[in-house]
């Protein structure tokens, strides 16, 4: 059977009657703590199961009416998948109506109802007061077309009808993500004779299983799951959508803390700086404060609650009503994914003046805030499944190791099928090439071979003898930090698609070899006709050394450098070459007077010879022997 599971939370004006219409619908009382009888009103989330249907199963979250109590209203709400709005018949809309509204949609709540409670304390007329007022509140949001449940947890008027209208959105709302990395936000931590630390919490993503292995953030802590409950029952594996409990090893009680993150999967971090899209409240409360740069807020996210700066990239401020791209410069850590949903309240007086969307949930620590803005507009644009891509294109040549795309669409919810399925698209369609063991963006690959058709054409202009520019100058002038045999590899990739020459350790541009002038190409043979006429060798000057002749002599292979400042043609080298193949046809070394016997040439002129054979492999040194090498025809 496929079942759903889904998290149904309550929200609302405190002594609106949430926790009591929970235990009618599920016969829980949600406040366990002693104080919530005394006062007779809900401080920390409470939570319930109600099985609807044998395929439909819901987790139940009551949350605190009372203003004090709205941090903990927002831990709740951020794992719902459906919501109860309750108002009460015989109060109307209040204040923390109008909080908890902001809240649900700040946090992009999609799927709900609204509850008219305590109906038989209201006459007919005051109910319909009250539901004209409601219907002003949620029009234009998510709950403008939401049923409108009338209900008296009292006498059971109603209760019927909304179960059934619960079931109904159950089966058509829409599930949180099974595929992927895990996560579930710490709500509670205790410890359990016989199961140690136990962690309760609402699974935003994935699945777990006993046995696995995950990550306590923002310690970053590795644990192991002992034991998993789901809904109060052991179950072998727990899904997204689902409360669940979990025996931990690994951890001490003191070592966890609400608000923590257990989740699974190498991409995700504990940052102080989250690139975000605020969106202000349209109508805050009388008390709200203005969202001025650097101004300092509350930030809830998940079930954590930080203090941290504005920093609006933008402008100096925000609105109400408006949106800006901004970063928040966090007290405390916190462990969000792209596409998140967060709120801000005021400092002081703590009300709700904004909610933002997560772009990035690790910026830079210094970065300009034009640079910020950029970047932040691009990743609102692309929008979070372009994330990953993002990434790999900032990174710029370095580009990101498959292994750590990979990462980021699992912690975006891809299943493994899926991340081969994007790398390989992306691969297929050129929006990335492969170097080595990373993935490096197209724009920048095309940006990069401009680069170097520029600053190789620029050496050419001003050395129109050189033979090219060196790789090792290419590479240090672009920041290339792989290995010299990647860069070779980008390099050839590059001169199938651009007029680009790799010529051993030097790259052209346009032409393979220089264009010379009749001046140019009488010099050149003048230099190569003195290294031809010099037995056994030439021995250059400084000045000829340094000059362009030699270099492109021998970028040509024309020319072989022997050592110091002895040169010889390559002819007379690969006649060398063959002389040694004879030899060793029927000796078993050779030595230093077989080569001045062949050449004429004193020991100065030999040795560097015979060490050039050595580099070239046609001969190796062993045990004071010249023997055969492997390249020794």
């Amino acid at each position: 059977m496929n079942r759903r599971t889904l998290i149904l939370g309550t929200a609302g004006h405190v002594d609106h009657g949430k926790t009591t219409l929970v235990r009618a619908l599920t016969g829980t009382d949600t406040d366990r703590l002693e104080e919530e009888h005394r006062r007779g009103i809900s401080i920390e989330l409470g939570f319930a199961h109600l099985k609807l249907a044998d395929d439909v199963r819901v987790g139940v979250v009551d949350v605190p009416g009372h203003e004090r109590f709205v941090r903990q209203m927002v831990a709740g709400a951020g794992g719902m998948d459906l919501v109860m709005l309750l108002i009460a018949a015989d109060e109307g809309v209040m204040p923390q109506t109008r909080e908890h509204f902001d809240v649900l949609r700040l946090l992009n709540v999609s799927s709900g109802l609204i509850v008219l409670t305590k109906t038989d304390l209201a006459d007919p007329e005051l109910r319909e007061v009250v539901r004209e007022e409601v219907i002003d509140l949620v029009a234009g949001s998510f709950l403008e077309d939401a049923p409108i449940v009338e209900v008296s947890a009292q006498t059971g008027e109603g209760l019927d009808e909304l179960r059934a209208q619960v079931l109904e959105l159950a089966r058509t709302a829409p599930e949180k993500g099974r595929s992927g990395d895990f996560r579930v936000p710490v709500d509670r931590v205790f410890a359990m004779p016989g199961a140690g630390v136990v962690i309760t919490g609402t699974a935003w993503a994935g699945s777990v299983k006993v046995g696995d292995s995950l990550r306590l953030l923002p310690t970053d802590r590795a644990v192991r799951v002992r034991e998993v409950q789901s809904h109060g029952d052991n179950v072998p594996e727990a899904f997204a959508g689902a409360r669940v409990a979990l025996a931990l090893n690994g951890a001490k009680k003191d070592e966890v803390s609400r608000g923590d993150a257990l989740v699974s999967g190498d991409a995700w971090v504990a940052s102080t700086v989250v690139g975000v899209h605020v969106t202000a409240v349209v109508k805050p409360a009388a008390r709200a404060p203005m969202m001025k740069q650097r101004v300092r807020l509350h930030v809830n996210h998940a079930a954590r609650e930080v203090l941290a700066r504005l920093d609006i990239v933008e402008r100096d401020e925000l609105p109400f009503g408006e949106s800006a791209y901004a970063r928040l410069l966090l007290e405390e850590p916190l462990v969000a994914r792209p596409g998140d949903s967060l709120v801000l309240r005021s400092y002081s007086p703590t009300v709700t003046v904004a909610g933002g969307i997560v772009l990035d949930p690790s910026m830079p620590e210094r970065q300009r805030r034009a640079q910020a803005a950029d970047w932040l507009r691009r990743c609102h644009e692309r929008g979070s499944d372009e994330w990953p891509w993002l990434r790999v294109e900032r990174n710029g040549l370095r580009g990101r190791l498959k292994a750590e795309v990979r990462a980021d669409f699992s912690m975006l919810g891809y299943s493994r099928k899926q991340v081969d399925s994007a790398i390989q698209s992306a691969q297929n369609d050129g929006t990335v090439i492969t170097l080595g063991d990373s993935l490096v963006a197209a724009p920048v690959v095309a940006a990069a071979a401009e680069e170097i058709l520029t600053r190789v054409r620029a050496h050419q202009a001003k050395e129109p003898m050189t033979p090219g520019l060196s790789k090792e100058e290419l590479r240090s002038a672009l920041g290339f930090t792989g290995a010299g045999q990647v860069f070779s590899q980008f390099l050839q990739r590059l001169a199938s698609h651009h007029p680009l020459f790799v010529l051993d350790d030097r790259v052209r541009a346009d032409t393979a070899a220089p264009e010379l002038n009749v001046s140019q190409e009488e010099k050149l043979a003048a230099f190569e006709e003195r290294v031809s006429q010099a037995q056994p060798a030439y021995q250059a000057t400084e000045e000829e050394m340094r000059s362009p002749e030699l270099r492109l002599l021998v970028g040509a292979g024309r020319v072989e450098k022997l050592g110091g400042r002895l040169l010889t043609t390559r002819s007379r080298m690969d006649g060398l070459i063959a002389r040694t193949g004879e030899h060793f046809a029927k000796n078993d070394a050779l030595e230093v007077s077989d080569v001045k016997e062949w050449t004429g040439g004193s020991r100065k002129f030999v040795v560097p010879m015979l060490e050039w054979l050595d580099h070239q492999e046609v001969t190796r040194f062993d045990g004071g022997k010249r023997r055969r090498g492997p390249r020794c025809p």
